[in-house]
Parts: C-alpha cells; structure tokens; sequence
C-alpha cells in the first residue's frame, strides 16, 4: 500500500511518482491511496486512468473532512494538506497494517518492495535522518520544538508506516496535540 496525501493540485506529480514506483517494481501489486480534502472528479479520473494502465496496481481515493486540519499551522513551506499523511492510519480500512507514504514529488527509482520490507523493529515509522545542516550546532529551530541537541530530526517525504503500533499508541492524536500546543514555533 503506498500513500499520497495532497490536494488536487498534485494529483498529476502523485501519477509520474506512482508510474515510477510501477516501472522500478515489476511484477509487484500496489495499491495507491490517496488522501485529500478535495473533490475533483476530472483529477482523479485522469490519476485513475493513468495508474490503470499498468497490471496489478489499484487506487482508491479517501476524503477527509477540510475541519480536521483547518486549525493546523502553515505557512509558505508547510501547507494544511501536509497533515493529512498523519491523519492517513485513520482514514485507511483497519486492515491495512503497512503503508508507505511518498510526496506526490517523489520519483521512485528503485523497487518500492525494498522499502516496504523494512523491519522497523516494533516502531510505528521510519525516516530518514534529516542532514545536520548546523554542523552540530545547536539549531534554534530544534531547540524552540523542545527537541534537546543532537535529536534526530527527519524527512517527512519518504515514511513506511507501521500503522497497528500508530493506532494503539494513539499517535494522529499527539501529533496534532504537539501541533496545537507549538502552532507558530513548527516556522522554519
């Protein structure tokens, strides 16, 4: 199961990173998810039609109420669709128990079942590490979070969801708690 989460707007960059996920995955089954606040029928007809054509992929689209992330931070890097990817274990069927979740500007170039068959060692995602871009100063941005120096800090472009310890830990609720209480702070 691969994951898109975004608004119309993205739904053409979500077909070339599926087609890419498709040609560097021969012969594997995904199904493509997508998550939105929107409702485009003429969009999401032209992502269909595109994912069709390819064997033994699927898509189904998943609408999600614009009131769940309407009281989100954002600013010009972080858009409200942006939240949705933590609102995804919510909104996919319970037996669903693995997702990968890619940006829809995402090209695949290898296949995405490497990706998949992570053992994730019990925790509810994987990331990469962001680059220490401070040369192990301390990041002021990191600080205000109330992450202490030296925390890894994370890609959110790329995650493999293990989606039964996301659920029991209750992890869509404390991350917009953790929204709610920094607001403004999330600025980069």
């Amino acid at each position: 199961h691969v994951v898109f989460c975004a608004d119309r707007s993205y739904m053409q960059h979500a077909a070339v990173a599926a087609v890419s996920a498709l040609d560097n995955s021969p012969g594997t089954t995904i199904c493509f998810h997508y998550v939105t606040c929107d409702d485009d029928p003429e969009a999401k007809a032209r992502l269909a039609r595109t994912i069709a054509r390819h064997p033994g992929a699927t898509l189904e689209f998943h609408h999600v109420d614009e009131e769940r992330i309407a009281g989100a931070f954002a600013d010009r890097h972080v858009t409200r669709a942006a939240y949705l990817r933590f609102l995804a274990p919510e909104v996919l069927p319970a037996e669903i128990e693995r997702i990968v979740y890619i940006d829809c500007d995402v090209v695949v170039m290898d296949d995405i079942r490497k990706l998949a068959g992570i053992d994730l060692q019990g925790h509810a995602v994987g990331a990469t590490p962001d680059a220490d871009w401070t040369k192990g100063a301390p990041d002021q941005r990191k600080l205000a979070l109330g992450l202490r120096p030296g925390h890894s800090y994370v890609l959110s472009g790329m995650l493999v969801m293990d989606l039964v310890p996301w659920r029991r830990q209750g992890l869509t609720r404390r991350i917009f708690d953790c929204v709610d209480r920094l607001g403004g702070q999330l600025v980069y």
